[in-house]
């Protein structure tokens, strides 16, 4: 599925079951989904290794009260391509993210580090049975804001940064 126009979407369905990536394109500007707490989930139902939702260059988005859910089977729940655009001031907030092999948020390096992720914020968010909670690798990525998330049962890490920066705080 590709959405290419603006975008605020709030869902109330009890699941979406996902079995192929969800993607979010650089068009877009101001994307906002929001659910309706934990009963709100996008499921993945899909081949394993997969990745639920492709963030592909936003920029002051929001993804508010839902669940994000791999199922033990896909590898990333939100996974940050900047091949095309500098993604910035991106929210997530109140997510549940969970059961996600290599990452719940994964950030990753891109051919050439002009086009990263700079100042997501990520509130009160539980990250759940994840290789990482939240994981970013790029050199340019950078103030990633982590505030009142709590990290449980993550194989690896809560939060692994190879580069860039991050502050966290209760």
């Amino acid at each position: 599925m590709i959405l290419s126009e603006m975008l605020s979407y709030h869902f109330m369905t009890r699941a979406l079951i996902v079995g192929i990536l969800v993607s979010l394109c650089a068009s877009l500007l101001g994307v906002s989904l929001v659910g309706d707490g934990v009963d709100s989930v996008f499921l993945w139902k899909g081949p394993a290794f997969g990745r639920v939702i492709r963030l592909a260059g936003l920029a002051h988005s929001r993804f508010v009260d839902f669940a994000v859910d791999g199922a033990g089977v896909a590898a990333i729940g939100f996974w940050s391509d900047t091949e095309n655009k500098f993604q910035t001031q991106d929210r997530f907030s109140w997510l549940y993210v969970r059961n996600f092999r290599r990452a719940g948020f994964y950030s990753e390096r891109n051919g050439f580090d002009g086009a990263s992720d700079s100042e997501p914020t990520f509130e009160s968010c539980l990250f759940e049975k994840c290789g990482s909670g939240i994981f970013f690798e790029s050199f340019n990525d950078y103030d990633f804001s982590v505030r009142g998330c709590t990290f449980r049962d993550n194989k690896k890490a809560g939060i692994e940064c190879l580069h860039g920066c991050f502050y966290a705080s209760a």
